[in-house]
């Protein structure tokens, strides 16, 4: 409506009546309220999950799986978690995560025009989706043949449907749920619980462990956490046929086990790309034997989080009337708009595992790649159907706390690049909360320089060596 009115405003005659103030197109805010609600993800046991390879791995038949290995077990159920954050009009913030590896545009899209159904308002510009980047979510969701059908599974149109309708209900819960509150954040260091990953950076051990936490506060009452961590939440792995929230869950559930009373918690993941959960050292009880799978490191992993999330909100201030907004812009992408010159990466749709994909070159002072133009696999034409060609980035605020949104895995670095830049840029800014895996997924991104270094992130990126620089100056801008 405000795009309409911007049209209709710059052909006016010189007889036409002078333009609306703005400030009659744009309420003021009113009363804060704010909702929180979790769903289920209506999972069943037997499908497939996504984010490993899992062609070849043995696994018992199932009515829920085709193409990938059937789940068999399940550990921490998937959620859908939201929160709403409001005051009214467009000065809203919701947040809503789900268990999966990754949020595709078209879903969000879907989603958003259920509940504008649902709410009778366009919620596009408000809503953050995000994901946990579990391995062990399910796969399904994406209807599409070829590379996608085998790294996503074949597509099931009543699971996609049944999903959409899940997480409708969860933000139509949370909306259901809105009563007069506060607001307020903190930023919590979470030390040894994640760890560098990535060697090709040149930075041995290069962490950035702070994680922004924004916490609700319900008629006096705290009722909700979303926080933002670089972990890239994967633990279990494909062989183990599980359904899991994972290490992000695991994180999750430890920080709620803190409080007295039930405060949700949801976690969203940051710049994952060369993160990983850490080997914080966590105090067991005597006797203890320890547990199959990987699931002794979430627990520990999600108890040092939580220790750092319980100290931080010791300092914890907040206020009645935040400034609340957020607002989504589409980003082109071409081999034009990121600037490749007439023969470099000669991929009109992006191509993906440039190189072979997991080689690495440690020492910072040589390039991986000697030819680069045909060491990758194109995408096909086709996928511009699933928004190949843009993609999309939010920003937005909740008091004094700033938001962006990233497309995929991005490195720490690139990740700082766009918080300092940012900072440097808005005198008023001072801490930013880096929401990666939400609004759409273009794989992993990191700095050129760092790219050309080679290793399993460089492979990832859909749209080559300058992806990660291009989108980053995008949102800076």
């Amino acid at each position: 409506m405000l795009l309409l009115l911007a049209l209709l405003m710059s052909c006016h005659k010189d007889d036409d009546p002078e333009p609306v103030d703005q400030s009659e197109v744009i309420p003021d805010p009113g009363e804060l309220r704010v909702g929180a609600a979790r769903t289920r993800m209506p999972v069943p046991i037997g499908i497939g999950t996504i984010g490993n390879n899992g062609l070849g791995v043995s696994s018992d038949p199932s009515p829920f799986a085709e193409t990938l290995p059937a789940t068999t077990r399940l550990h921490g159920h998937p959620d859908f978690k939201a929160v709403v954050i409001s005051r009214g009009g467009p000065h809203e913030v919701i947040f809503l995560r789900s268990d999966r590896m990754n949020v595709f545009q078209h879903m969000r899209l879907d989603l958003a025009h259920e509940l504008q159904q649902r709410l009778g308002k366009d919620v596009n510009n408000s809503l953050i989706m995000g994901a946990t980047h579990t391995h062990s979510g399910p796969g399904r969701m994406v209807n599409a043949t070829g590379l996608l059908e085998l790294g996503f599974g074949k597509y099931s149109p009543e699971f996609y449907d049944n999903m959409i309708d899940a997480m409708a209900d969860t933000v139509e819960a949370a909306y259901a749920d809105l009563k007069p509150g506060r607001v307020g954040h903190v930023l919590a260091d979470v030390g040894d619980a994640i760890e560098d990953r990535r060697c090709e950076d040149g930075l041995p051990d290069y962490t950035n462990s702070t994680m922004p936490v924004v916490a609700v506060e319900q008629e006096g009452q705290l009722i909700a956490l979303v926080g933002a961590l670089a972990v890239h939440g994967t633990v279990i792995g494909i062989g183990d046929l599980t359904i899991s929230s994972d290490v992000s869950g695991a994180i999750e559930a430890a920080i709620e086990d803190g409080f007295s009373s039930d405060v949700q918690v949801q976690m969203h993941n940051a710049w994952g790309a060369d993160m990983r959960p850490g080997n914080p050292s966590v105090p067991q009880q005597n006797g203890y034997g320890g547990m199959p799978g990987g699931y002794d490191k979430m627990d520990e992993v999600g108890q040092k989080v939580s220790d750092s999330v319980h100290t931080a909100l010791l300092s914890l201030n907040l206020e009645s009337e935040p400034t609340v907004w957020a607002e989504i812009h589409g980003i082109e992408l071409s081999r034009e708009a990121i600037g490749y010159g007439p023969d470099e990466f000669l991929y009109d749709w992006g191509g993906l595992y440039c190189g072979a994909a997991g080689a690495d070159d440690c020492d910072i002072s040589t390039d991986f790649y000697d030819v680069f133009d045909d060491a990758c696999v194109p995408l096909p034409e086709e996928y511009k159907d699933f928004g190949i060609n843009q993609t999309d980035m939010s920003v937005g605020r909740i008091g004094d706390l700033h938001l962006v949104t990233w497309p995929g895995e991005a490195g720490t670095m690139l990740a700082e690049k766009v918080m300092d830049s940012i900072a440097a840029n808005h005198a008023d800014v001072s801490d930013v909360m880096f929401v990666g895996y939400a609004q759409d997924y273009n794989g992993y991104s990191i700095l050129e320089d760092d790219f050309w270094q080679g290793g399993y992130e460089a492979t990832g990126a859909m749209w080559g060596p300058r992806q990660g620089a291009y989108l980053s100056d995008e949102l800076i801008r």
